[in-house]
């Protein structure tokens, strides 16, 4: 069975008697309540980065080029590189390389084709599991991520400060099998550069962890500094779900886990304060600004309420995202849309019914 159908069948087990039935309850049966139709925007509800991608898509590049050079904010310029980087559709635009030609000398357009080179290597590759991906897309990847490896570590070079570059690079760091000592070196390069980076943290929650040759003890003691030491209102604290997220999915890789374990992880103390005291310093922090990030945060935190039965806490931060979601966590369960309705039913039902927590 795939990541994709474990969780599903996982989520499956959890939410069997729901709507419906209240766990630990007598049957009862819930209200019908109105779901919301939303959409996956990858662009977050961003006006301006819908303007460039449309810019883009005409193959003028100009105007994104003049904005990322004034950008001085280092979460905004990987937030504009990144997602349009994802946007693009269709083989390697050619207005990549005349942006390089036109700029001879800026980090930017190599730091754009080095970020479109991963993205189009990972959707060569595809969502499978290592073992299922064909040779020819298997050489494709390396190939594509080769070329990235290499364009990001020019940009990095042309703009020593930019963390940009190096947080890109360590999804080419795990493509690539380079290991988890390079891929800790290119997140300390990173958090050099920016401190408390949320695109390096989102990669190291991948990356860092077992199924990537990593481990649960790295993961969980960045959480714990995450919690620790990060600024209030910050959005790397959403790293902290994201963490749980990875382990629910991949207990089968720990030796000593049982079947019973992920039916009941979200409901252990220690994962419900962990991400209850992240939704505090985050989200739910008097200095949080909601930003391009938002949409994300409160998906995040969206799914983690759902899963730890926190009904009003999930609704709270479902009504905030109005009509547009992130795919990301809710991808998870393979239909994102379809999970986030689901999520945003049974909860609103409960609370249609008297019953803020399960």
């Amino acid at each position: 069975m795939g990541r994709a159908a474990r969780v599903m069948a996982l989520f499956g087990r959890r939410s069997k008697s729901t709507p419906a039935q209240v766990r630990g309850a007598a049957a009862v049966t819930l209200p019908q309540v109105p779901v919301p139709e939303v959409t996956v925007d990858n662009l977050m509800g961003d006006q301006l980065a819908h303007r460039f991608a449309a810019e883009l898509a005409a193959g003028r590049w100009q105007e994104l080029h003049d904005f990322l050079a004034a950008t001085p904010d280092p979460e905004d310029r990987f937030f504009y590189v990144n997602q349009l980087s994802r946007v693009i559709a269709g083989d390697r635009p050619g207005w990549i390389d005349e942006w390089r030609a036109a700029r001879p000398g800026s980090a930017l357009p190599v730091l754009f084709s080095g970020a479109h080179h991963v993205r189009s290597a990972w959707e060569a590759r595809g969502p499978t599991r290592g073992k299922y991906v064909t040779q020819d897309a298997a050489q494709l990847f390396h190939e594509r991520l080769v070329r990235a490896d290499r364009d990001l570590a020019a940009a990095a070079e042309l703009d020593p400060r930019d963390p940009t570059p190096l947080a890109e690079s360590m999804w080419v760091a795990l493509g690539l099998s380079l290991g988890q000592p390079e891929l800790h070196r290119r997140f300390t390069e990173v958090n050099r550069r920016c401190p408390w980076h949320c695109g390096a943290y989102r990669a190291m929650s991948q990356g860092g962890g077992p199924k990537w040759g990593g481990s649960l003890g790295t993961l969980f003691g960045l959480a714990r500094q995450v919690l620790d030491e990060a600024p209030d209102g910050h959005s790397v604290h959403t790293f902290v779900p994201t963490v749980h997220f990875e382990r629910l999915l991949n207990f089968g890789r720990e030796q000593d886990a049982t079947a019973a374990d992920p039916d009941g992880y979200f409901q252990t103390p220690q994962v419900r304060d962990q991400i209850n005291q992240a939704a505090q310093k985050s989200v739910g922090s008097p200095a949080y600004q909601p930003g391009h990030q938002a949409i994300s945060d409160r998906n995040m935190f969206s799914m983690a309420f759902w899963l730890l039965g926190d009904h009003r806490a999930q609704l709270e931060q479902m009504h905030l995202t109005g009509p547009v979601i992130s795919s990301v966590p809710w991808n998870y369960l393979n239909d994102p849309v379809g999970s986030y309705r689901k999520a945003w039913q049974e909860a609103a039902a409960a609370v249609a019914a008297g019953r803020t927590f399960r």
